[in-house]
């Protein structure tokens, strides 16, 4: 097998060439993504840990700082998955229902008016 250096190789698929069966030799260098990218479309794959991000460049203007009633509201909010049988699940989707509104809602319903006698309705 063919050993090449990732420049030379670089250089090659720049130039509308492609390489069979090469090992690519990057002499431990990080390598830029944007580079990685070139290669990758061409077939050939860099180590992770040779791909340099550039992470401190990352432009993030376009997305709003967080808030404290964003990080309240994550910290208020816990998620459950909850099996349905075929036929609900058909019946909800074919409604406007907000089922996460409807859920709490019945859930709170239950809690006040029966509080610790639920536990020994639904187990």
């Amino acid at each position: 097998m063919n050993k090449i250096y990732w420049k030379d190789l670089l250089n090659l698929i720049k130039k509308g060439e492609k390489i069979e069966q090469v090992e690519i030799d990057f002499n431990n260098e990080m390598i830029d993504w944007k580079i990685v990218r070139i290669l990758s479309k061409s077939g050939y794959k860099v180590p992770q840990n040779l791909i340099d991000y550039d992470d401190e460049n990352i432009d993030y203007s376009d997305i709003p700082p967080i808030t404290d009633e964003m990080i309240e509201q994550v910290e208020n909010d816990t998620t459950f998955v909850v099996n349905v049988d075929k036929e609900i699940a058909t019946w909800l989707r074919s409604t406007k229902i907000d089922i996460n509104s409807m859920l709490n809602q019945w859930l709170h319903t239950v809690h006040d008016n029966l509080g610790q006698t639920t536990k020994t309705l639904y187990q």
